[in-house]
């Protein structure tokens, strides 16, 4: 038995407070434009009070911790003391997938009955979990299953392909290699155009996340786990 810890942001309560941020940041602007108009100091201003404010609530209020053990039989996951235990035998788990895209991690459980449980990670907003060692653990307890128990047993869980090991990912990845090679002999041989400049980062920031994790998935096929 392993205990592991979660963390994800809660996305309705993301989604209230990015609502409520956008109002407050306006109303504002509205406000002050009414009496003294809107001075570049003031928006400034109020634009980095209005982001820190919102990234100070989705740490505090939006993030949220699970508690998740790992038995031989079940996984056990609780969201707090006061909540009970959702327990989830082995034997009724079909599938399950396992997604890392730029830190943004998930993890997804399928049931037989057509029940889905998904466990998330948000990089960019909550400190270091155990997600992806949970994965891995789980990868060997199902390998360790499937080399003990009867076919007819039905304990057999299958790993699902991530998007990143399917053909079509090995396409656009391709195409998006040959696509930045391209943009960069045109750049060099042209320069950029004037108001552009955003445009190009853009597609480069883009680009690069996308190699970035198609290569990541390649590399993760040597893994035991994967």
């Amino acid at each position: 038995m392993k205990n592991y810890t979660i963390r994800f942001i809660r996305p309705w309560i993301s989604i209230a407070i990015l609502v409520g941020g956008l109002l407050l940041y306006f109303g504002g602007i509205v406000l002050v434009r009414k009496t003294i108009g809107v001075p570049i100091i003031f928006l400034l201003a109020w634009t980095s009070v209005c982001g820190a404010l919102g990234y100070y609530l989705l740490k505090k209020v939006a993030r949220k911790k699970l508690i998740v053990t790992l038995t031989a039989e079940t996984l056990l996951i609780q969201a707090s003391p006061s909540v009970a235990v959702q327990q989830i035998p082995l034997n009724q788990i079909a599938s399950y997938a396992y997604h890392n895209y730029n830190e943004n991690k998930h993890l997804i459980f399928r049931l037989h009955s057509g029940q889905k449980v998904v466990l998330r990670h948000q990089g960019a907003l909550c400190a270091k979990d155990d997600i992806e060692v949970l994965a891995a653990d789980f990868e060997m307890q199902r390998i360790a299953l499937f080399s003990t128990v009867d076919a007819s047993d039905q304990v057999i869980i299958k790993r699902e392909k991530t998007f990143f090991e399917k053909p079509i990912a090995n396409i656009l990845g391709w195409i998006v290699v040959v696509s930045l090679l391209y943009l960069t002999g045109y750049l060099l041989l042209r320069g950029i155009k004037t108001g552009k400049t955003g445009s190009v980062f853009m597609m480069y920031g883009n680009g690069l996340a996308y190699l970035s994790a198609w290569w990541n998935a390649r590399r993760a096929r040597s893994k035991v786990w994967l």
